[in-house]
């Protein structure tokens, strides 16, 4: 084929004939697959000569393809080839960069600029050509912004080839194309500042091109003098995207960009959207360094009081009262200034978090909320609403203050102000869970109820409002029935007011918005919707045999209400049970079924729901919903099972983002490291929600039924392990563990032959896992997860190799562990930042709960595995124990060291007799710290201690007598001291108490210590409360001794009677049943 054939087949690719376009495609493919060294040249050729438009673009859009990192003709090319093609590429490029295909040109040879790199060859005639360009001012301004193009592209492969030395020169022509007059140019320049600025270092490159940030500001201000305001808004827009990558880049000119952005988004005179950019510009910049942004003097006040202002003139349709604020809020964000001061005040609330906002906020509140001007006061409400989030911790002590200022509003005269205030209280619902529902349920609850009364729009957001208030009022500190005994007096009339509504209103969404407020009091109230049941399901039947059409916007608004209909129904049941539902229960678990077997895809909203649903009726039916489970697990574990991790996104250099790849579905995130360039990570947000949300229903379901699930196990197994690898979430990860754990009870239930098999699969995942894992609040629970396996392990059912394996990882995560956590303690001690304070306590938190879990594997180890793992804790632990116990540890670190103490004497017995006087010293020595967790420890270990001695040596033994006494001592020392009464100590003693029990009953006869007084001042601990395993031992312990007629008792006449008499007050839960039931003969 010769080069005008060869031009005419280039041209036919883009030809609008199919026929002609499909055939030159496929010509085209057989010429590259037969040899494409020679395809690659000829296209080059043809790209650097002809005069053919079509053509030409054509030819620059394959070569770059041809370049591409998965194409390797170029690697195969010699380097007379290759010196060829680099020449006629630079050629190329500075025949097309002032034309309109100078974008594919910069893109084109980008792309073989980082193959060049790739392979190890130079090509630092491109950077020489583009830096001479950009740095020369009679360089025509496309061709600088065509050079900026390319710099921008290949930043990654610049720093690693021949950027050292030349960082002022390209620093010049960076500033040089800022400061040109076209605005492609400085979009541009724009970029490439970002991209070199991501990746040279930081300290000692960056300074090179700080000086660039005034030019920035330059070109901003340059648009809007001349009133440019479509490039004011581009650059604005390029400028927050600087900030957002490279915020050290502004670190020297905080103040001026700020002060700037401020002059633009305050002049009215400026267009709108120039404005909105503007404040996206401060809003970025106090999300991204919010410490450097509260040190501007005045600029937080004046940004707030700002928005304020954008706030004040809301639009309000004729339409207003019976239409629903658009749920798409996001979608309008810089449509009017309402909207871009609601999202900026949330966004800069949650990023500064600081006490200055709070009196900002409050200031501006309080002069509004009375303004005879309605705008003024929906203003106000409308931004206590959006920072409420944000500044929830300095503004939960005024709460109550608030509460009286904006429950009044909700009776205002203005419509528009009304909607405002219920939308206040409704947020403060969510804000401030559960205080206000504990605290406030009686302010909160009786003004949502009036709001349901009024206009359409407003009892739609006050049916969300009792939504929002009920959904949140679960305490992590409460359980369900101290959430229902609150909240049970209110149910009556909020269900009869929302019926009433349902009921009368002809509105689908205000219709929806009930039965949500519905389903959230079912979900909290539970069993006091007992009462309603035969009121409430004839309506939400009714919903379901609703017909629709979802093809259209009234149909969809009915799925919805049926979606909500049908959640509302099966959370009764489980909320009432079974006895109280049973009428409706086979219905509801038929209308599931049919559902199901419509195969519903998995963005069908509805097979969420239907799946929910399934797990309420479980918890209602229990064993009774067997037979429908056929249908419902296939299937949950399919969707559970979905591939859809985190998917890395291979960018070619000069690729263009696919935006038609990117919806609610779908998120790209675009992660630049310094010196690894840009990755791009494509999220399948809904597939993962779905993932996520089967996985949970799963494990409900598990952890309902156990070893009833028996012929499901293996399956659920397989997919809990393949969870441990999905790196798009943690919250998958964690399910994962958490399946694996009830797994592990299920099979002992129902499965136990295949019990030893199934831990030999799992434990080695959670290994590899573990190792793998960077979360450490995952990681805490892959080490539950663990720990629950080995507690169902029968004994020494694993093999030595295994629990070398645990022993040696669960070592390696406590060493990392302490260490990570000594750095954070001396963080603490130095930070003075609140915000920061607070995100090392949380950390700090995390690496306590891994601890804690190490403790419990270790415990776990030394009871199920005894023989295999012991040489492993001689081996690693003990000298473990001694760092975590050593001089100057934190009291945290001290108790780890001393539990493991405590198993290693319980269950290692006969091995931990070598190491007793080490161990005794450390008992003793941290008897006495002023740590509960750190005292109950010791003396706990003491109580095993002198129960060790007793036994493992023939008495009297001197050694054990002198363990004894100084027990006693330390004892008798505790109980005679103020910490013993108090409520936080309550374990502790119990513990104390529990080894005073056991070394009078050893060692009391042995003259080493004054046993009566000992014995007195432990009985006057009866009964025991606090650690209810150690207090049902001691009363089982002392009941025996009356039984038996203890030889205490000849010298404390009155112990007998005394201990009867205190046993029969002990609580029920701290007593065991043969301590009951011989309690009850005497």
């Amino acid at each position: 084929m010769d080069q005008v054939q060869f031009e005419q087949l280039l041209v036919n690719l883009s030809n609008p004939d199919n026929l002609t376009r499909k055939a030159a495609e496929e010509r085209y493919e057989q010429l590259r697959t037969a040899d494409a060294l020679w395809t690659m040249h000829a296209v080059t050729e043809i790209c650097a000569t002809t005069t053919s438009e079509a053509a030409l673009s054509m030819s620059i859009i394959l070569l770059r393809k041809l370049f591409a990192s998965s194409v390797d003709c170029y690697d195969k090319a010699t380097p007379e080839v290759r010196a060829a093609i680099k020449i006629r590429m630079l050629e190329i490029f500075a025949k097309n960069a002032a034309n309109k295909n100078s974008k594919s040109a910069a893109a084109c040879v980008s792309a073989l600029a980082a193959k060049v790199v790739a392979i190890g060859d130079d090509w630092s005639e491109l950077w020489t050509n583009l830096f001479a360009t950009i740095t020369n001012t009679d360089s025509s301004s496309a061709h600088r912004g065509a050079c900026c193009e390319v710099i921008a592209h290949t930043a990654t492969m610049l720093a690693t080839t021949y950027l050292k030395g030349h960082q002022a020169e390209l620093a010049k022509g960076l500033n040089n194309c800022l400061l040109d007059p076209v605005l492609d140019v400085k979009k541009s320049a724009f970029a490439a500042v970002q991209a070199v600025t991501q990746i040279v270092d930081a300290k000692t490159d960056l300074n090179h091109f700080k000086p660039l940030v005034r030019s920035m500001l330059t070109a901003v201000e340059t648009a809007l003098n001349t009133s440019d305001w479509t490039s004011a808004t581009a650059l604005c827009s390029s400028l927050a995207d600087c900030i957002e990558h490279n915020a050290p880049l502004f670190a020297h000119e905080t103040t001026a960009v700020l002060q700037a952005m401020m002059q633009v988004a305050s002049s009215p005179q400026v267009s709108k959207e120039a404005r909105h950019m503007a404040v996206e510009v401060m809003t970025t910049y106090s999300e991204t360094e919010p410490k450097a942004v509260k040190k501007v003097p005045g600029f937080t006040k004046a940004l707030f009081e700002l928005l304020f202002k954008y706030m004040l003139n809301p639009e309000i349709a004729s339409d207003w009262d019976v239409t629903k604020e658009d749920e798409d809020a996001d979608d309008l964000e810089g449509i009017s200034d309402l909207d871009i001061g609601c999202t900026s005040l949330d966004r800069i609330a949650t990023s500064i978090k600081a006490k200055q906002l709070q009196e900002i906020a409050q200031g501006l509140f309080m002069e509004n909320v009375h303004s005879p001007n309605w705008q003024n006061r929906n203003a106000a409400l409308i931004m206590l609403t959006y920072v409420s989030e944000g500044l929830r911790d300095v503004f939960m002590s005024q709460l109550g203050n608030i509460l009286q200022v904006v429950v009044p509003m909700v009776s205002d005269e203005n419509k528009v102000v009304r909607e405002s205030a219920v939308t206040c209280l409704s947020q403060f619902s969510n804000d401030f869970a559960p205080e206000i529902q504990t605290q406030f349920h009686g302010v909160v609850i009786p003004p949502l109820r009036q709001a349901l009364r009024d206009l359409p729009r407003i009892a739609s957001v006050a049916a969300g409002g009792l939504n929002s208030f009920f959904d949140n009022a679960e305490d992590g500190d409460d359980d369900d029935e101290a959430v229902m005994m609150r909240l049970s007096p209110y149910v009556h009339d909020c269900c009869v007011d929302l019926v009433q509504l349902y009921n009368a209103t002809p509105i689908m969404f205000v219709k929806g918005d009930c039965l949500g407020a519905l389903s959230a009091i079912i979900a909290t109230c539970k069993s006091s919707l007992t009462p309603y049941v035969t009121d409430l399901v004839p309506i939400f039947q009714a919903v379901l045999q609703l017909s629709e059409d979802a093809s259209t916007p009234e149909g969809r608004v009915i799925r919805s209400m049926k979606c909500k209909a049908l959640e509302c129904t099966t959370l009764l049941a489980c909320g009432v049970g079974k006895q109280h539902f049973a009428q409706y229960a086979h219905p509801v678990c038929e209308y599931l079924n049919s559902l199901l077997a419509q195969n519903l895809p998995n963005d069908d909203p509805r097979l969420r729901y239907v799946l929910r649903g399934w797990t309420c009726m479980v918890e209602c039916l229990k064993e009774d919903v067997l037979p429908y489970l056929s249908n419902v697990l296939p299937p949950l574990l399919a969707v559970a099972n979905l591939d859809c991790d985190l998917e890395i996104v291979k960018n070619e250099v000069g690729d263009e983002d696919d935006e038609d790849d990117e919806n609610d579905d779908v998120k790209k995130v675009r992660l630049c490291l310094p010196g690894l360039g840009e990755q791009t990570v494509k999220i399948h947000t809904s597939l993962i929600e779905d993932k996520e949300l089967a996985t949970t229903i799963i494990l409900s379901i598990l952890e309902e039924l156990k070893g009833k699930l028996a012929p499901y196990l293996l399956e659920i197994a397989n997919m809990a392990v393949k969870l441990l690898d999905f790196s798009a979430t943690g919250d998958v990860r964690e399910n994962g563990c958490q399946l694996i754990s009830t797994l592990a009870e299920s099979y002992k239930e129902g499965a136990q032959a295949q019990l030893v098999p199934f831990l030999n699969h799992v434990i080695p995942a959670l290994l590899k896992a573990a190792k793998e894992e960077s979360e450490m609040s995952v990681l805490g629970e892959m080490l539950t997860s663990l720990c629950k396996c080995l507690d169902n392990t029968p004994a020494g059912a694993l093999s030595n190799e295994l629990v070398h394996d645990i022993g040696a990882r669960v070592h390696t995560i406590l060493v990392d562990s302490v260490a990570r956590r000594k750095k954070v303690i001396q963080a603490k001690a130095q930070e003075q930042e609140e915000e920061e304070l607070d995100a090392l306590e949380d950390e700090d938190e995390t690496e306590q709960f891994l601890l804690s879990e190490c403790n419990s594997a270790v415990g776990s180890l030394l009871r199920n595995c005894t023989q295999q793992f012991l040489p492993v804790f001689l081996e690693s632990y003990l000298s473990a124990v001694a760092t975590l116990t050593a001089e100057g540890m934190d009291d945290t670190d001290v108790k780890s060291g001393l539990v493991m103490l405590c198993d290693f004497v319980e269950y290692g017995q006969a091995a931990s007799v070598p190491h007793i006087s080490n161990i005794a010293h450390a008992f003793l020595q941290f008897a006495t710290k002023k740590d509960e967790m750190v005292q109950q420890a010791s003396f706990y270990g003491l109580g095993l201690l002198v129960a060790l001695v007793h036994g493992a040596f023939p008495q009297p033994h001197a050694e054990s007598v002198q363990l004894a006494a100084a027990t006693a001592e330390k004892i008798a020392s505790y109980l005679g001291g103020a910490d013993a009464r108090k409520e936080e100590f309550e374990d502790c003693t119990a513990n104390v108490v529990s080894a005073a029990v056991k070394v009078i009953d050893l060692f009391g006869q042995s003259n080493a210590f004054d046993t009566v007084r000992l014995a007195q001042q432990m009985l006057n601990f009866l009964p025991i409360s606090g650690d209810d395993v150690e207090a049902a031992r001691v009363h089982e312990t002392l009941l025996k001794w009356v039984v038996s007629g203890h030889w205490l008792f000849t010298a404390i006449p009155t112990a007998q009677q005394m201990i009867l008499a205190q046993l029969k007050k002990a609580k029920p839960s701290m007593m065991n049943a043969a301590t009951k039931q011989q309690l009850a003969t005497m």
